[in-house]
Order: structure tokens, then sequence, then C-alpha cells
């Protein structure tokens, strides 16, 4: 995709990457493999351009020696690090606020990147510059609130090419399913039923909806957005960003294919096969013994493994800095968001 006069690049760009793995036991037991894979695979296909400044948001001793590691000779240019979790709102608000640069490409520490993932957000902004985040993996969640700016302008630009019955490919839908402990099932009846706008000009596409564990933007714009005071919840609240960012009158938006891809906490059979198709070690998953004790007593009691253990899972998505939004089957006429290189959204 050819480079447009004023758009943006990859030097004006700082990634930024929030890690938060409390210890190695239980739900977090293989997520040290999760984040090796995120930096690693963030590291190798990052242009040479973009910085990477990474803060270590209250992690565990196995964790805060691997992110050392990084430094120097690693590839880290910054390593900043909190004793205790403050939030993922708050790691955003004093990273953003001394970003150097102009814009940011942030992510959670359970991102798995595909080589080129940044330069196709980047031609995003540059196309449709009323975006204040554009992600590259779009998804239901990303697209099923906060649109009523972007909604408004896919009406009123004329230059747009506009196509409001597309949808994301089932098996991307499949994917984040697994990642976040949701029913595939129940997800895969949602991504049928579901349309998603998808919006073109100048040769750029992009769709209606952006998610908050991966996006870039500019700093003026994502920073105002984020909360002004100190945050009080440790969990969640990510939404408000995606809120706070349409009221603002900042396009959400997505790219057409699928970029990065979420991991959730542990590294999937797919995402591992991609990570050694690419020369990117990925350590064996971690088994029993490393259970919690909630996790003991789920074993030895069946009859009540279901609904506790779904909570426990919704535990951990709070955790990752997840809001817990019920699955419901969605109305044919409702907008939505989509991913995977290679491969574009059918309409």
């Amino acid at each position: 995709m050819g480079s447009r006069p004023n758009s943006p690049s990859a030097s004006d760009v700082l990634a930024v990457v929030v890690v938060h793995v409390p210890h190695l036991r239980g739900y977090f037991s293989n997520r040290l493999a999760v984040v090796k894979l995120c930096l690693e695979s963030l590291l190798r296909h990052k242009p040479a351009e973009t910085e990477v400044l990474v803060f270590d948001n209250g992690s565990c001793p196995e964790v805060g020696r691997f992110l050392e590691g990084l430094v120097g000779g690693g590839g880290l240019d910054f390593l900043w690090r909190s004793r205790t979790n403050i939030g993922t709102p708050a790691a955003m608000r004093l990273t953003f606020g001394l970003a150097h640069r102009p814009l940011v490409a942030y992510s959670d520490d359970d991102v798995f990147f595909f080589p080129g993932w940044l330069e196709p957000q980047l031609a995003v902004l540059g196309e449709f510059p009323g975006a204040g985040m554009v992600t590259g993996v779009p998804t239901l969640d990303g697209a099923d609130h906060a649109l009523e700016s972007t909604l408004a302008w896919t009406r009123a630009e004329r230059t747009l090419r506009v196509e409001p019955e597309a949808h994301i490919p089932e098996a991307w839908e499949e994917d984040w399913a697994r990642s976040t402990g949701r029913d595939p099932a129940e997800r895969l009846r949602q991504c049928r039923a579901t349309p998603v706008a998808r919006v073109g000009r100048q040769g750029i596409e992009a769709l209606v909806g952006a998610s908050h564990f991966q996006f870039v933007g500019p700093v003026a714009r994502l920073w105002p957005c984020l909360p002004a005071e100190w945050p009080s919840s440790l969990m969640g609240n990510m939404r408000d960003l995606d809120e706070s960012i349409d009221r603002a009158g900042f396009l959400r938006l997505s790219t057409t294919l699928r970029y990065v891809q979420h991991m959730g906490n542990a590294v999937s059979d797919g995402i591992r096969r991609e990570a050694a198709g690419m020369g990117l070690p990925v350590a064996d998953p971690v088994r029993p013994p490393w259970l919690t004790p909630l996790e003991v007593r789920l074993e030895r009691n069946r009859r009540v493994h279901g609904k506790i253990w779904v909570t426990y899972r919704h535990l951990g998505r709070l955790l990752d800095g997840e809001d817990i939004v019920p699955d419901r089957p969605v109305e044919s006429g409702q907008q939505a968001g989509a991913r995977d290189p290679g491969r574009a959204v059918t309409g």
C-alpha cells in the first residue's frame, strides 16, 4: 500500500505493552510462555524504527527476570516497573502521558503479533485521520458498543464506500471465544447473525469498531480519554476508554485482516504452529500439579465444576483487563467488527 502525504510512519510510534503476571499458578500457570511469545513476536515483527516500552505492572520475580533480560541486547528499549499492580488504565495514563512519540501502539501482554502488523494500522490512521484508535484484530466485542461517532461519520462522509453487511470470518471469532473462556458454539451463532460495517476509500479499507487489548492511536487523543483521576479499580474498566473515545468524537476502526491475535492465558496449538513456522520458540505447556486450591476442589467435585469454572475463567479475564459482558444473541440488524493475514472479511 502506497504512502500518503503526512501519513504516519513507524518512526512516529512507541509500542507499549503492559505486563501483569502476579504468580505462575492456576490461571497464570502458562502466562510466562504467553508473555515471552507476545514480546518476542512483537520485537521480531516490528519495524526497526519503532521503539518498545514495557510497563511491568507488579509481576512476579520470574517474569521480572525475563523482562530484564530483554533490555538492551534483547531488543527492549524501555522497561518501567511498578512494585504493585496499579491497574491497566493507570499504567496507560503513565506511559501515554510520558510518551515521546506522537503515536502509541498499545498491547496487553497476551497478544501474538504477525509479520507486518503495524503498517496496515498506520495506513488506516493515515486515510481516516479522525480515528482515535485502530486495532489489528477486530472482534464482535470491539464492535458492539461506543460507535455513535463512527457510525455518524459513515453516514455523513460522502467520499466513503460503505458495505454495512460484512461479517467477521467465523474461525476468527471462534479463536477469540476460546482465548477468553467463552463458548465457541455460541460465538459462532453470534458471528453468523451479526453484520459489521466495512468502509473504504483510496484502496484502504477498515471495519467499524476496535478492540482495546491492542490498538494504535494518537497520544493527543488517547491520553485525555483516560481517567483524569487515579483509577480506583485494578480490574476491568477498559470499555470506559472506548466510550470516552466515542464521546470525544473520534473513530474506532479495525483493519479488515488479522494482524494480531489474542492468546489468553495459554498458547493454543494453532498459535504454537504459527510461532514454530516463524522460528519463535514456545515453552511446553505447564500441567498439574500447578493447581490453585480452588482448582483442586473443582477437580474433586465434578458436580459443581461447570458453573464455578466459568466464574473462575471470568475472574481471570478481569485480571487480564477484560470487562465481563455476557455472551448473548445479537439481532441481525445490529452493527458489529474482523481479522487473518491473507483473508479478507466476507461480505
